[in-house]
């Protein structure tokens, strides 16, 4: 449930952009939806974690160097916005 790609789901468009690929912004969303349009439901299993559907569509992905860049351009907002827990979490440390 905790998966750090997870949060790369929140915008397919900027992981799209990222990679110049257009056509995985479908299979991105596709995703996504399956889950609810909640990126932090769809660890449904090792083999489907954020992180292997990653792998998956982007062979060159590096969690150190892509998800970080990828994170960046989403921003917390968009990805505290899609990922309510997250939300909620980024709110207390605001409000502290």
């Amino acid at each position: 449930m905790h998966e750090f790609e997870a949060f790369l789901f929140s915008d397919s468009t900027k992981v799209t952009q990222h990679y110049q690929k257009k056509a995985s912004k479908k299979e991105l969303d596709a995703i996504l939806a399956k889950f609810n349009d909640n990126p932090k439901e769809i660890n449904d299993s090792v083999q489907t974690s954020p992180s292997h559907r990653m792998e998956t569509l982007f062979p060159e992905y590096g969690k150190t160097t892509d998800g970080v860049v990828i994170a960046q351009k989403i921003g917390v907002s968009r990805i505290a916005q899609k990922c309510p827990r997250f939300g909620e979490f980024i709110d207390k440390i605001r409000s502290t």
